[in-house]
């Protein structure tokens, strides 16, 4: 039985909104755990938030970050019934978020960590009838318009657990869900055009610099030791 959603909660539920800023590296570790739910509850639409954090007055740079690789992959995903990726402008966002509010979303998960009190207060107006599981802050802050608390951190030592571990217990307390290591491979549904140019992208970097072996990605930009 799940211990943050209530069973009874769950079976009712029309539809369920998953609130979140939701870059490459993010997706590629949750999309797995969205499709499982979906997968579990059947009878559940579910429904995707990707935020644009980005998001700005300054209209010169609106073309730059209007598109974005990510939400081709995502509207590829057979799993979700609904993505809203208009948000890059404030104007856009409210305009989303009315359209949020119009889908009267039964179950909201807000999964902002940073500016959680923000984030869980935008996903209580979307319908404030909904029942609402978000991050309390991470000074340990309850925030009384959330009907469940999702655990922040793993009560580990740093670099000793992954973020799937965390997500394994997230997802474990809210839906009553496990993943196998091969259910946590990387849900992205990427189009044959998106595979077809980094083939090319990447032949290209082999000829430039021919060397014998695999080849290595690695992201620079993460928090975690390198």
């Amino acid at each position: 039985m799940p211990e943050l959603i209530p069973d009874k909660v769950l079976k009712n539920a029309k539809n369920i909104l998953f609130f979140t800023h939701c870059a490459i590296g993010d997706f590629t570790y949750l999309g797995p755990y969205f499709k499982k739910v979906a997968e579990t509850y059947p009878h559940l639409k579910v429904d995707l938030w990707a935020d644009e954090i980005r998001r700005t007055y300054k209209f010169w740079r609106w073309k730059y970050i209007k598109r974005y690789v990510l939400h081709d992959w995502l509207h590829s995903c057979s799993f979700f019934n609904k993505i809203y990726t208009e948000t890059y402008t404030w104007g856009l966002f409210k305009k989303t978020f009315k359209e949020v509010q119009a889908d009267k979303h039964s179950i909201i998960v807000s999964l902002y960590y940073l500016r959680s009190r923000r984030y869980s207060k935008y996903a209580r107006r979307m319908n404030p009838k909904a029942f609402l599981a978000g991050f309390k802050s991470k000074h340990g802050n309850n925030y009384h318009w959330l009907d469940a608390q999702l655990p922040y951190r793993l009560d580990k030592k740093p670099f000793t657990w992954h973020i799937t571990d965390l997500y394994d217990e997230q997802f474990k307390k809210m839906f009553d869900i496990e993943l196998t290591q091969q259910e946590k491979l990387s849900a992205l549904c990427i189009p044959k055009e998106w595979k077809d140019y980094g083939k090319q992208v990447l032949s290209s970097w082999k000829a430039a610099t021919p060397a014998a072996g695999p080849t290595v990605f690695i992201n620079t930009f993460a928090k975690d030791e390198k």
